[in-house]
């Protein structure tokens, strides 16, 4: 059973990157709701496993400090939609986009799956950063070519006056945001069968990240490079010349970038960056300046994030992700967040899941400046259905 269950898991690992070019495509010819309900067939399967999940597992499991955070989230969550959001189904689908990422950690937590989900969302996010790289050499909105809207894919971000790489995601920081884990599960990997062929895929993801020209991202890689070379070089001569020059390559792009009229809108991204600080700076104001009840229990599920472009409102989206949770699920929420993202990156590193627990740390870095774990489920699900596997007592697929 479990088997078969692993290959199903895989499925949705290789599908998830491609949903949403998917969902653009079926709803120009079948509808809005129709197209819905195909491109997320996974969802109703994920949420019965994880079910049977809870009904098969033992104490242990259901008595582990993963366990009663992700339940102390999802309680919050039931009680944030049905008494906090403007509506019970515009409280469902903030869940959906803040938190329905734990279900697939519980769903790799709970069953004892096989190593083929690893392999194949490195499989997947390799092909995905080749199209990175060979879109460039496609027109500006190819996808449209092929009966997509004109608001999805390469040719429709800027950053300045330079196309930046969306492959077949929603846009560029997702892109980059779903290669980054890839890139550092792959570099901290054991795999040295074949070493070539391990950099050539290492250098395909870095330039399909860098060619998104996400800052928060290239933030997060950096953070994960730090990390890498402090932590798990072990020849002294090559850890402290690795970082310093990473060190100085990072602040002499800045400058060169800064100093080019033309290249320093690849920092600013236009207006982009101004609007980010304005919208950070509006939320905050807005968390600090509620009574005891919405700093302790937010303004509910829904409200914020991706889904505020949905629905509408009188504000900007905060533009962070931990923002965005201390909007939507006050301090409480906030903290059994960060408690459980803590207690995970501890036990994969205990369990030497080197890979992951760096992947992590980048992607909780990039989460920073964008709501990275809610406006990209590609990213999450699979990076928090591999969490899930590998802090699996029995599962030890994912070390390295």
């Amino acid at each position: 059973m479990f088997q078969v269950l692993s290959y199903f898991l895989a499925l949705v690992v290789i599908y998830l990157p491609f949903s949403s070019v998917i969902l653009n495509f079926l709803s120009n010819r079948i509808g809005a709701s129709p197209a819905f309900w195909l491109a997320h067939w996974y969802e109703i399967p994920v949420i019965l496993f994880f079910l049977i999940g809870l009904f098969l597992a033992g104490k242990k499991k259901l008595l582990s400090v993963y366990a009663i955070f992700i339940s102390g989230i999802i309680v919050l969550s039931i009680y944030s939609v049905l008494f906090l959001s403007p509506s019970v189904s515009q409280g469902i689908e903030g869940f959906r986009f803040t938190f329905f990422s734990l279900i697939f950690l519980a769903v790799g937590y709970l069953f004892d799956f096989k190593p083929v989900i690893k392999r194949a969302y490195l499989g997947v996010a390799a092909f995905v950063a080749l199209w990175a790289l060979i879109e460039r050499f496609l027109p500006a909105g190819y996808w449209q070519l092929i009966g997509l809207d004109g608001n999805i894919g390469y040719g429709q971000f800027m950053a300045g006056n330079f196309f930046r790489s969306c492959s077949v995601l929603l846009g560029p920081n997702q892109l980059a945001s779903y290669l980054l884990p890839a890139f550092f599960v792959l570099l901290l990997s054991n795999y040295n069968q074949n070493r070539a062929l391990k950099a050539a895929v290492l250098a395909i993801l870095l330039a399909g990240i860098i060619l998104s020209f996400s800052r928060s991202a290239i933030l997060g890689l950096a953070a994960g490079l730090i990390i890498y070379f402090f932590f798990f070089v072990k020849n002294n001569f090559i850890k402290y010349t690795s970082l310093a020059f990473v060190f100085v390559l990072f602040i002499a792009g800045f400058l060169y970038l800064q100093n080019n009229e033309k290249l320093a809108e690849l920092l600013t991204h236009g207006v982009s960056q101004q609007w980010h600080l304005f919208a950070m700076k509006e939320s905050l104001a807005m968390i600090l300046s509620g009574g005891i009840k919405r700093t302790l229990l937010g303004v509910g599920l829904g409200t914020d994030g991706p889904i505020l472009l949905k629905y509408g409102g009188d504000r900007y989206a905060s533009e962070s992700w931990y923002l965005q949770l201390l909007f939507e699920t006050g301090l409480i929420g906030f903290i059994l967040w960060l408690a459980l993202a803590a207690s995970l990156l501890v036990s994969l590193f205990k369990k030497t899941a080197s890979g992951l627990a760096v992947a992590f740390v980048s992607v909780l870095v990039t989460a920073l400046f964008l709501h990275t774990f809610a406006d990209n489920p590609a990213m999450s699900f699979t990076l928090f259905a591999l969490i899930g596997l590998s802090i699996n007592d029995r599962n030890n697929q994912l070390k390295g």
